[in-house]
Order: C-alpha cells, then structure tokens, then sequence
C-alpha cells in the first residue's frame, strides 16, 4: 500500500527526500535531515493516512545507525527503493495508454468513423 502511495507522489528517492524533508518548518536553510519526526509529519502532509509511519522509517533506517550528530535519519540511499517502484509505475502507466490506444483504434474499425451509423441512426427516425 504504502509502495504504490510512495510511487504516485514521488519520482526518485532524491525527489522523495527533498519533498519530505522541505515540508520540515524547523528547516530553514532548505533540505534538511529526515529524521523520524520529520518523516511521520511530512507523510502526513503529503497525504499519508495509513499510519505505521515508525515501522516504515525503521524498515528503510540504516542499520548502522543515526548521522554524525547521533540522531536518526533517513537518506535518499535509504529510500532507493522508490526508483525501482517509479520505474515500475511509469512502465505500468505507458502499458495501459498503449491497451487504451488500441482498444480505441479496434473500436473505430469496428464503427468506422461513426458518421455512417449516425446517418442509418436519423433515417430510422424519420420513419
């Protein structure tokens, strides 16, 4: 749920940190770190409503722990994941329009351009 959510909002894990991180209102100087207050506030900004939002940071924390200052963040490393899941929408998006665009042309070679039937369609009225 949360995978197909996160590929929707996001194009990159570079884009998924900057938006999540930028949404901080103690960050004033632009992107800042993605810690876990950051992160729950943030998705729920971004429309987020399923919760877990402490077990997904966790998921996706190293493992070798917090930053320099010892608090605990997320990088876009940590978030990588969501260009294999961006790739994969993107793929899935361009496979239905191109099943739409033929599904569409099939329909127009049944129907012709439709103005014949429209026409049979009027001079079965006058009668």
């Amino acid at each position: 749920l949360f995978r197909d959510w996160a590929s929707h909002e996001f194009d990159s894990a570079k884009d998924m940190h900057t938006k999540l991180s930028q949404l901080d209102r103690s960050n004033v100087l632009g992107v800042g770190q993605l810690t876990l207050d950051v992160w729950t506030e943030s998705l729920r900004k971004l429309g987020w409503d399923e919760g877990c939002e402490d077990e997904l940071f966790e998921a996706f924390e190293d493992v070798r722990g917090g930053g320099k200052d010892g608090k605990r963040h997320l990088t876009p490393i940590n978030l990588k994941w969501i260009d294999i899941e961006a790739r994969r929408r993107k793929k899935k998006d361009m496979a239905k329009e191109k099943a739409l665009q033929h599904k569409q042309v099939a329909v127009r070679k049944r129907t012709g351009n439709g103005q014949p039937l429209l026409d049979k369609f009027k001079q079965f009225l006058k009668k």
